[in-house]
């Protein structure tokens, strides 16, 4: 069995002009154009005109703290993993950060500070790190959630309330405990009317 190692796949990315990006782009379909078009310009490919962006709204990149373990550093292309709270992976980028003080925090529980940049769905695209540091475990309850933006448009699943015996239909109705003889549902119907 062959070990690879770091180094030999490491990547190497060639130099793409911004018409042969335009002219991709065209093609896509509009679903996937706000995410791609944020993904190009966390790239640094901003000579990408705006006119191809559609009118969806994409979440504003914001500051945060997130708390987790560090699992896998490239020193290539300054990327990392953080493993968040309930074994949500982030991916970020740490163009800042040394590469021998990221490589001593590898494995170690840590706290991360930087611009979160999000999706049109307003899921975490990725984290760009200004700092990282050893996290307490303090920092680890109270910064361990994966960051959400600010402002993003609604989706039905956060109007869903779970229902039980007090709320909902149950409220109102009331519940009906099904011992009742025919002839007791048929007076008390009487009595109402």
């Amino acid at each position: 069995m062959t070990t690879i190692t770091l180094q030999e796949i490491t990547p190497t990315f060639p130099t793409i002009k911004t018409d042969t990006i335009i002219k991709a782009l065209q093609n896509l379909s509009p679903k996937y154009l706000p995410d791609v078009l944020q993904f190009i310009q966390f790239l640094e490919y901003k000579s990408i005109p705006t006119s191809l962006e559609p009118k969806a709204n994409l979440p504003e990149p914001r500051q945060v703290k997130v708390a987790g373990k560090l699992n896998t550093i490239t020193d290539s292309d300054c990327s990392f993993r953080l493993i968040a709270e309930q074994d949500s992976i982030i991916k970020g980028i740490a163009k800042s950060i040394d590469q021998n003080t990221l490589s001593n925090l590898l494995n170690k529980d840590v706290l991360v500070s930087g611009i979160a940049h999000f999706t049109s769905t307003g899921d975490l695209l990725t984290l760009e790190a200004e700092q990282i540091i050893i996290a307490k475990a303090q920092d680890m309850k109270i910064w361990g959630k994966v960051p959400t933006p600010l402002f993003r448009s609604f989706k039905l699943s956060d109007f869903k309330v779970p229902q039980g015996p007090d709320s909902g239909m149950s409220a109102i109705y009331g519940t009906w405990p099904g011992d009742e003889t025919d002839e007791e549902i048929l007076n008390a119907l009487e009595e109402l009317s």
